[in-house]
């Protein structure tokens, strides 16, 4: 994982090691940068992993493992070579795992996933 403090509301100088917290991210400060260019706290964590897809009558779906203190959104595409990421909406944390149900995946088109934190 690399974070990149490119951006004024990123925070500039990294001021002292990470800190883990019980949600599984590391958090930090900067000494500089935010909106009053007084430091910034950030936090980091594991991307989202896809875990699972079963299909049922209802639709695909997905079972995501997260950090549960964030948010992810679920898009797709049909072409993974030139992707048009469509997004189709929120995964839902549900019994120890994020899970979304694309309702209009058939069985006649292959579909490519992915999930993004929001």
């Amino acid at each position: 994982m690399l974070k990149a403090f490119t951006a004024k509301a990123d925070g500039r100088n990294p001021l002292a090691s990470l800190t883990l917290a019980s949600d599984g991210s590391l958090y930090g400060t900067t000494s500089a940068g935010g909106d009053m260019n007084a430091g910034v706290i950030f936090g980091l964590a594991q991307p989202p992993v896809i875990s699972d897809i079963s299909m049922s009558a209802s639709g695909a779906l997905l079972r995501l493992q997260g950090t549960s203190s964030r948010s992810y959104n679920v898009q797709s595409t049909t072409n993974i070579l030139q992707p048009n990421w469509i997004f189709l909406g929120p995964a839902i944390w549900t019994n120890g795992f994020f899970e979304f149900t694309d309702s209009a995946a058939g069985l006649s088109e292959a579909k490519f996933y992915r999930a993004q934190e929001r």
